[in-house]
């Protein structure tokens, strides 16, 4: 009898922990302002789902998106690399490198069933990835508002019923595949919503429930648009030779035409809230189905949006906090605190957040870290304590805890901003002597970080037998390398470019 306890208690200490069902779920041009947990003005019973989902876990209060655009932030997710390396510089990029991992794949090599329901919004779509829902011309057709009415200045809400619109249909199809999902072995389900994403107005009953009073005021100066760098002029579709003729915008002075922004900002706002809703159904789906312990749970956008501010329509392509900066919260019940706070993130590490999760393993081609990592005791070499950094078309920028740097090498044209002086980015530092320095060693730094984008996975794929000659050490540094080290030795640098103020 004592050699069958001793047995089973050593099977039990060995034994390996259950692997956690995931969800992910994104919005498409969300705004951190319309997260009540993030506390800023206007932002009060815009989200009471998101709220209690922040309340059960994790809130990052300065997370980014690997770029502030659609194809090229939700490729990085898929592959765990950034923009430079997966070649997706913008949209309209069609596909990404061959070759590279992405994690759908790893985690079916896991033991986890994959899918997805709506937006992709990449090219080649893996195999091991279920597209359940797919967001086409058909479904777009059937579940959103054109809204030429918004367009035309009439605000309001789509004629389109709730239960029919297109994110509900995306969270019923992830509900009823719930309730079938397997029960001997984990998944992994991506519910990617495409509002508030323009153009549409919300459901039919959610047109009318903010007045523009109640909302975060639009953040313009006149003259604000004609300041932004050329090369963000030129993915806005306007250049300092053309006359910028947004219908919005009075072309002579950049004054906002404010019945017809008020109106999108209603709309954009309300869709945020029906948003939170959806959101709040597929997390109840999971807890209805006494999978709340064993689940994690992580919420995000792929940008934000500017929505008027500094002069630009409801559009992104800046690296202006508006349109960078994401919300992001996750929980996970006996392993994230619940009220617990961090700072920095980057969408690219929720690839490595998702693999480390599951036990799938982070290559070392992939750049992210695992968020969860700080709260299981890992370590401050495993944090990303000071900055991030992304890149988008021909820039790059990186933002620290004080300070933000943009730099666009085709033009040599930059900006650098003091954000705990000028939250708003409006007195470019660039050339102002007295942060030369400080701007001098940033961007060495995010000149450094940009060198080191390799695609070590397609490196490390033709590398043939270490060579002699001059060539050996050349080859054995490539070896030696991870796309982790460049987010590391960004974290040390920036956080000495903040020290010179203390």
């Amino acid at each position: 009898m004592l050699p069958l306890v001793a047995a089973l208690a050593l099977a039990a200490a060995t034994a390996q922990p259950e692997k956690p069902h995931i969800l992910l779920i994104t919005t498409d041009q969300q705004r951190v302002d319309s997260v009540g947990a993030y506390g800023l003005a206007g932002a009060t019973n815009l989200s009471p789902r998101l709220d209690a989902l922040r309340a059960e876990g994790v809130l990052w209060t300065r997370a980014y998106a690997a770029a502030p655009s659609c194809s090229p932030c939700r490729t990085s997710l898929l592959t765990g690399v950034h923009v430079p390396v997966h070649g997706v510089i913008e949209n309209g990029w069609a596909r990404y490198r061959p070759g590279l991992l992405v994690y759908p794949d790893l985690l079916k090599k896991a033991g986890y069933d994959c899918s997805v329901y709506g937006k992709t919004h990449f090219k080649p779509e893996p195999p091991s990835l279920d597209v359940v829902v797919p967001v086409n011309a058909k479904t777009k057709a059937k579940g959103r508002c054109n809204a030429l009415d918004m367009r035309r200045g009439g605000g309001g809400e789509c004629r389109i019923e709730e239960k029919d619109f297109l994110e509900t249909v995306l969270v019923d199809a992830f509900v009823k595949k719930l309730k079938t999902a397997r029960r001997d072995g984990p998944w992994f389900a991506h519910v990617s919503l495409l509002a508030p994403h323009p153009v549409s107005l919300p459901p039919k009953g959610w047109g009318n429930r903010f007045k523009i009073a109640d909302l975060p005021a639009v953040d313009h100066r006149p003259g604000d648009f004609a300041k932004l760098p050329e090369e963000t002029k030129l993915l806005l579709h306007n250049t300092s030779t053309r006359t910028y003729k947004h219908p919005y915008v009075r072309a002579t002075d950049g004054s906002l035409i404010r019945r017809v922004v008020d109106a999108e900002r209603v709309a954009y706002y309300s869709l945020c809230a029906y948003v939170d809703a959806q959101v709040g159904r597929a997390v109840a789906a999971v807890d209805a189905a006494g999978l709340r312990d064993r689940t994690l749970v992580l919420f995000t956008s792929d940008h934000g949006s500017q929505l008027f501010d500094h002069g630009v329509q409801n559009s992104k392509h800046t690296f202006l906090e508006a349109s960078w900066r994401v919300p992001l919260l996750a929980r996970w019940p006996g392993v994230l605190p619940a009220g617990g706070e961090a700072t920095f993130a980057s969408t690219v590490d929720l690839t490595a957040t998702i693999l480390a999760a599951a036990g799938a393993g982070v290559p070392r081609s992939m750049a992210g870290y695992d968020l969860v990592a700080p709260f299981r005791g890992a370590g401050a070499a495993r944090t990303r304590a000071a900055a991030v950094a992304g890149a988008l078309y021909r820039g790059f920028a990186v933002v620290t805890a004080r300070y933000k740097l943009v730099y666009f090498p085709e033009r040599d044209e930059g900006r650098f901003y003091d954000l705990e002086n000028d939250p708003t980015e409006r007195n470019d530092l660039w050339r102002d002597a007295a942060h030369a320095a400080r701007r001098a060693a940033l961007h060495v730094a995010l000149l450094r970080w940009r060198v080191r984008q390799d695609d070590l996975a397609y490196e490390a794929s033709i590398l043939a037998d270490t060579p002699g000659g001059s060539s050996k050490a050349a080859v054995d540094g490539v070896r030696g390398l991870d796309a982790n080290r460049g987010e590391r030795d960004l974290q040390t640098a920036a956080a000495a470019v903040d020290a010179m103020d203390a």
